[in-house]
């Protein structure tokens, strides 16, 4: 019991932390921005709208932060509602990978996918699948150089299917490994252009796959990027 209050109070800690500093300087970047465009009533529309963009885009990251930590709690309270159903894997990683072609283009990442030719089904919640994959894309994303690729690839064999993301990034090393997928973790790789991270996306993958009957595998080396491979029960 004490071991488990000392490691409540240490996520309360890494949640402090994180509202402390992860949303306060980028509310003072926007209330800066305001600032501006309150004291140059002359400003030209082209700077007014690139200032526009540039608070959109710190609101977007927070507001993407909050539902991260809301969904990780409603999770583990089991307030979470999987609706199962038979979808096509191959599907969702189209839909996904058409989705963050744009994140991945400003970064100048080619994002690949390699398909199944024919239909795969499992008997999944479509939604909480494609934010599973489009955290696994983002995280590969977000830690890859300029110049790689970050691959989304299906599979199956005669009792499981599976999809997955394999990046070029700097790979994970054996100690960053143990505490991959636990909360509030800060892995030794840093985000290579300048984007932040909760320490929340993995552990929200694991928690949605495990809850829809799957399970998580990843294969990497330090500096030979990581492969995360998500695997289900075929459906019949």
């Amino acid at each position: 019991k004490n071991q488990k209050l000392i490691e409540l109070n240490q996520e309360k800690n890494s949640l402090i932390g994180i509202v402390a500093h992860d949303l306060r300087s980028p509310l003072a970047t926007v209330m800066s921005g305001l600032q501006v465009v309150k004291m140059d009533p002359d400003m030209d529309r082209q700077q007014i709208n690139d200032i526009h963009d540039m608070m959109e885009d710190y609101i977007k990251r927070q507001l993407d932060m909050i539902s991260r930590i809301l969904d990780l709690e409603s999770f583990e309270a089991g307030k979470i509602t999987l609706n199962l159903e038979k979808t096509d894997l191959n599907g969702i990683a189209r839909k996904m990978v058409e989705q963050l072609s744009a994140s991945a283009d400003l970064k100048q990442i080619a994002l690949e996918i390699e398909s199944e030719s024919t239909p795969i089904f499992a008997n999944i919640d479509p939604d909480y699948t494609a934010q599973i994959v489009d955290n696994l894309i983002s995280n590969a994303l977000k830690f890859s150089p300029s110049g790689t690729a970050t691959t989304v690839f299906t599979g199956s064999d005669e009792n499981s299917v599976w999809i997955g993301v394999r990046d070029q990034g700097p790979g994970i090393t054996q100690e960053d490994r143990r505490k991959l997928f636990n909360k509030f973790q800060k892995l030794s790789a840093r985000p290579t252009g300048g984007e932040k991270s909760t320490g929340l996306g993995l552990s929200i993958v694991k928690r949605l796959t495990e809850a829809m009957g799957g399970e998580i595998k990843v294969v990497s080396q330090p500096n030979q990027g990581a492969k995360f491979t998500v695997t289900f029960p075929k459906a019949d």
